[in-house]
């Protein structure tokens, strides 16, 4: 019974990183996207199923935003919505509360540089806002905030990664907050080059479920 608890979510692991394949391929060469939702709630689904079955306990209620989160991020890339990418932002920032806890409770020493570098993450974030002319709109602020929670999970993650040698959290929050950060540009840089624009929201898809599948299996 060990062992197939131990291969199953490995099993479930190939699998998904097949359809991640396919969901990047989709999202960057099919025109119309009309197979972009079901795919991509399908392999959303498959990471909450591999952290079923690695017994991840607490991460799963953050595990369950992400997969509302991607829904909502999903038909913003279908209708283009305001509405949806505001609420995908939300369940997206409880997601990363309920990460932030779950690595606490883990591994509960604060450091210095733990609660000064997201800040400075943030401020950074602000600058590249500026500097690239991002047009956030009424987002300014929410992504400001969003920002702070995403970059506190990285940081954690690496200091996590940096004492404990758990390379699977560390790495994860490495590739969340690279997802995050390309995802800035993909929704809010007017791109000129369509082949750049394509290139990011594969890399941003591609870096995201990594960190999924990372933490699922943390």
């Amino acid at each position: 019974k060990d062992i197939v608890r131990e291969e199953m979510p490995m099993f479930f692991a190939i699998i998904y990183l097949i359809l991640v394949t396919v969901l990047i391929l989709i999202a960057m060469f099919e025109p119309d996207k009309k197979h972009y939702i079901p795919c991509k709630m399908l392999c959303s689904a498959l990471f909450v199923i591999i952290g079923l079955l690695h017994s991840l306990s607490l991460a799963i209620i953050g595990f369950c935003f992400c997969f509302a989160g991607d829904l909502f991020m999903g038909l913003y890339n279908r209708y283009r919505k305001k509405k949806y990418i505001g609420l995908g932002m939300l369940l997206f920032l409880l997601a990363h509360v309920v990460f932030l806890i779950y690595l606490f409770a883990l591994y509960p020493d604060l450091s210095y540089m733990q609660a000064v570098l997201p800040l400075l993450l943030c401020l950074l974030g602000l600058v590249l806002i500026n500097s690239f002319h991002l047009h956030l709109g009424r987002l300014r602020y929410a992504v400001l905030v969003y920002s702070v929670f995403v970059s506190a999970f990285m940081v954690k993650a690496v200091s996590i990664m940096l004492t404990s040698g758990s390379l699977r959290i560390g790495y994860a929050g490495i590739f969340f907050w690279l997802s995050d950060f390309s995802l800035l540009f993909y929704y809010f840089y007017h791109f000129r080059n369509k082949s750049m624009e394509k290139a990011v929201q594969g890399f941003n898809l591609g870096t995201y479920y990594v960190a999924m599948l990372l933490l699922a299996l943390g």
